[in-house]
């Protein structure tokens, strides 16, 4: 406890009662952790699978004319910043790029000049990707690099340090990225 307040991680929230004495939050392991109020701050589906008693129709209807996005991010650091000369240009201060490429959207670190590059995969095409394995990701990647910036895989393979994949699709507790308004929201 810090602050008067004590954080329990890795529980998994499936119903939240309300009643004269307050909020009773079940867990999937049984716990009940009993409180006068809760604050909800799940993604949209995975707000869906939480059984509320009682229910709470105008909350869940308002929530659901919210958008909701499927996101692959993809972090990938270097041993340098190689992509600064490709073309034969001073790229050293590229900030963003949009390709025609499977992972099309790119960004650096600039004005920090970190050798590393997150790549987006956004919309129906991360939500195509939602099964698709690390390394299978990790394929398009290289092949997207690879067609942008005419470098060879090869190359590609022996600069790379490391790599992260977050799927946040295929995240059961999140199954998704992100949240947009919509006209009606």
């Amino acid at each position: 406890i810090k602050n008067g307040v004590d954080i329990d991680f890795n529980q998994e929230v499936k119903s939240v009662q309300m009643d004269e004495n307050g909020v009773h939050t079940i867990c999937a392991n049984g716990k009940i952790y009993d409180a006068p109020k809760v604050l909800i701050t799940l993604s949209l589906p995975v707000l869906n699978q939480i059984n509320f008693n009682p229910a709470i129709p105008e909350k869940m209807a308002a929530a659901s004319k919210i958008g909701f996005g499927s996101v692959i991010k993809i972090l990938l650091l270097f041993k340098d910043r190689w992509w600064i000369n490709a073309f034969g240009k001073d790229l050293n201060k590229l900030i963003f790029l949009r390709s025609d490429e499977a992972v099309a959207i790119w960004w650096t670190q600039y004005p920090e000049l970190h050798p590393l590059l997150t790549g987006w995969v956004g919309s129906q095409k991360a939500e195509n990707l939602k099964n698709a394995s690390p390394d299978e990701i990790l394929g398009l990647v290289t092949v997207s690099l690879s067609n942008i910036f005419k470098v060879e895989k090869e190359k590609l393979r022996g600069e790379l340090v490391n790599s992260k994949v977050a799927n946040w699709s295929a995240d059961p507790f999140t199954q998704g990225a992100y949240s947009y308004n919509m006209v009606d929201s």
